[in-house]
């Protein structure tokens, strides 16, 4: 997400690799949608975007603890 800012902020697009952002987007927000674009999805997990038949995100958060511990549905 901050490389992309930085990035934005001198002209300069980026988007990292689907891989790279499928990892954090199953460690992060697994409950996101796993159907859609994954770096719209992390942008959608994160509050930024807007996501096609999804309400966007007024208060995500991350959920840094291990999986084992999080609530089936947790958002």
């Amino acid at each position: 997400m901050h490389t992309a800012d930085a990035a934005a902020g001198l002209g300069l697009e980026y988007v990292p690799s689907s891989g790279l952002i499928e990892g954090i987007l199953h460690r992060m927000f697994p409950w996101a949608p796993t159907d859609t674009d994954p770096w719209q999805t992390l942008l959608w997990a994160n509050g930024r975007v807007d996501l096609p038949g999804r309400e966007r995100q007024a208060r995500w958060r991350w959920h840094c603890a291990p999986l084992s511990e999080w609530a089936a549905g947790s958002s």
